[in-house]
Formats: structure tokens, C-alpha cells, sequence
């Protein structure tokens, strides 16, 4: 049954041989997937019944992507919690530095794109220098550091790090632009993976007796870690799956 009730967004149905329905919203967009049997009408009702969740989805989209930062001259970002000033300068030679509260990116950056990659690489070599041996140093403190195999880093869209049952850690570099306490943390609650491989009360419990703030630092990272993007590179997305009643 259709309700006739405006809606403020337009959305798009995709079909396939799915056994639920859930919304996907990316980038402003909103996209329903359903399994083949569902008709448009029962997809306008279930639209409009979650119509409210959708809006909200939308506008908390609209204001993570203006917070994000840009890869612009004089843009203000953070490192370990440092406020600095991007300044973008042409040059013969690629070089990434900090200087007098600044981070001079130059090279041959004609554009943005060509600045975030080299922005990329010199944090990715900032991450390695600085949370491989804290990583080491916490690994041999909960006496597992022979459990620790590898430290990666890669920049995913999910999560901020990784512990596999192989002992290998992995992190995102741009936690490097979070505060040094939000740092430490993520490196202590991976490395206490290699203890408890789960998210257990004994687990947790570690993780307070090495950083007693972890609920803050937790709570700071999903608050603000959205930022860290820069507006060229990541598309929010919210997710809402729900079952089927004949």
C-alpha cells in the first residue's frame, strides 16, 4: 500500500536473487536491494517506513563530508594531535616535510590527486617509523611478541586495525592524523588481540589495564575519524538490512 507520503530523497531499486531487503545509502545516494519477487509498492512502503532513518542517515552524510579534510594550500590538518597549515608548492623534486607549524608537500602536483599521493606515501613511512616499535615495545610487554609476525599498513575504509589469528597486525596510516593518546590506544587493542582474539570481558580488561581511557579514546575515534579522509577519496555509507514476512 502506498501512502502518498512525500519524500525528500529519491532512491533507486535494484534487484537480485537476495533473500532480504536493505537500504544503501552512499555518497547522498540511496539505493534498496531486493530479492526479484518484491513489486514497487511494497518497496514505497518500506522506503516510507524508514523514511525518517534514511534522512537522518543523509544529513549525518552531508556533515561528515564537509569536516573532511582537503588536499588544498593552507588547509588546516592534524598529525599526532598538531595542527599544521598544507602548503602546496611546485617543484622539480617530489618532498614531504614539516616546517614552522606547516606540511609542505611539493613536487609536481598539477593536481590534488598527484599531492595526495605523495601526502599518502610520506604518512604511510611517518606510520611505520613511528607505531612499528610501539607496536614492538607492547607486544613485548604483554609478553607476545613472538606471536607477532608481521606489521602492514593499508588504507582501508573499514576498520582503523587489524590482528589476525596468524599474529599479523595491520594498520590504517591515517590514524596518524588522530591525537597521539587515540594512537596508542589502536596500537594497544590490536596488540591485545595477540592475547585474546576476541572482544571478551577478559579482553576489554586488558585493554583498560594498558590505556584506562580506551571508552574515550574509542568514542574520540568514531566521532572524529571520519575527517581524516580527504574529500577526493572516501563516500559515506550507512547500511540497514532487514528480513522479509510473507
Amino acid at each position: 500500500m502506498n501512502t502518498g507520503i512525500d519524500l525528500d530523497f529519491e532512491y533507486q531499486i535494484v534487484r537480485s536473487k537476495r533473500k532480504t531487503v536493505a537500504i544503501h545509502l552512499r555518497n547522498g545516494k540511496v539505493e534498496v536491494r531486493t530479492p526479484q519477487r518484491i513489486d514497487n509498492a511494497w518497496v514505497q512502503q518500506f522506503v516510507e517506513n524508514k523514511a525518517d532513518w534514511i534522512n537522518t542517515q543523509l544529513a549525518q552524510q552531508l556533515k561528515n563530508k564537509t569536516e573532511q579534510y582537503q588536499m588544498t594550500d593552507g588547509e588546516s590538518i592534524t598529525f599526532l594531535g598538531h595542527e599544521l597549515q598544507l602548503q602546496l608548492r611546485l617543484a622539480s623534486r617530489n618532498k614531504v616535510y614539516i616546517e614552522a607549524g606547516k606540511l609542505c608537500i611539493e613536487g609536481r602536483i598539477e593536481t590534488s590527486e598527484k599531492a595526495l599521493k605523495l601526502f599518502h606515501n610520506w604518512l604511510k613511512d611517518q606510520a611505520r617509523a613511528y607505531m612499528v616499535p610501539r607496536t614492538e615495545a607492547y607486544a613485548a610487554r604483554l609478553g607476545v611478541e613472538d606471536s607477532l609476525q608481521q606489521i602492514r599498513f593499508r588504507k582501508t575504509r573499514s576498520k582503523w586495525g587489524h590482528c589476525s589469528s596468524k599474529g599479523i597486525i595491520q594498520f590504517n596510516e591515517l590514524i596518524m592524523l588522530a591525537p597521539t593518546m587515540v594512537v596508542e590506544y589502536l596500537i594497544i587493542h590490536e596488540v591485545c588481540h595477540l592475547v585474546y582474539m576476541n572482544h571478551s570481558r577478559q579482553y576489554w580488561k586488558l585493554v583498560e589495564g594498558h590505556c584506562p581511557d580506551y571508552s574515550e579514546m574509542k568514542t574520540w575515534l568514531t566521532e572524529n575519524g571520519h575527517r581524516f579522509w580527504f574529500d577526493t577519496e572516501q563516500q559515506s555509507a550507512s547500511h540497514l538490512d532487514a528480513g522479509l514476512s510473507d
